[in-house]
């Protein structure tokens, strides 16, 4: 018995440790959902006046992007390709999110887009995951 509350002590002790000693992680806060929405609104206007290096500069090298009915695309230089040609034949691109949260260094934003294909407007939805980066270091 007293060999099993002695381990019992050990454990809520080691338990209790890597609880003090765990690193803090900072929390999703309003400036952080503000700043999502900012970028949503900068990468439309960036879209809208054809600044294709800007668009890339929101995607990181590592990035997944799923475009509607087509098949995923992994880093920027897909991606060049596909806003190139996509610049070439759209306009009015607009981003509206309906929700933005996260935890720690993980957000979301899911909304609605609208944008001008030649003679017709296609509505969708989207979804964006965001992860931050420590690029301090």
């Amino acid at each position: 018995m007293r060999y099993a509350s002695t381990l019992a002590a050990l454990a809520l002790a080691v338990t209790v440790s890597a609880c003090a000693t765990a690193a803090t992680q900072e929390e999703f806060t309003r400036a952080d959902a503000d700043a999502i929405r900012k970028s949503s609104v900068d990468l439309a206007t960036a879209f809208n006046e054809k600044q294709l290096d800007t668009v890339l500069g929101f995607y990181a090298e590592n990035s997944i992007f799923m475009p509607p009915n087509a098949p995923q695309l992994r880093g920027r230089d897909p991606l060049q390709s596909f806003y190139s040609e996509l610049m070439t034949k759209a306009a009015n691109l607009q981003l509206e999110p309906q929700e933005v949260a996260g935890h720690g260094p993980i957000a979301y934003e899911y909304g609605t887009y609208s944008i001008e294909l030649g003679p017709t407007t296609g509505p969708g939805r989207g979804m964006i995951v965001n992860l931050s980066v420590d690029t301090s270091s």
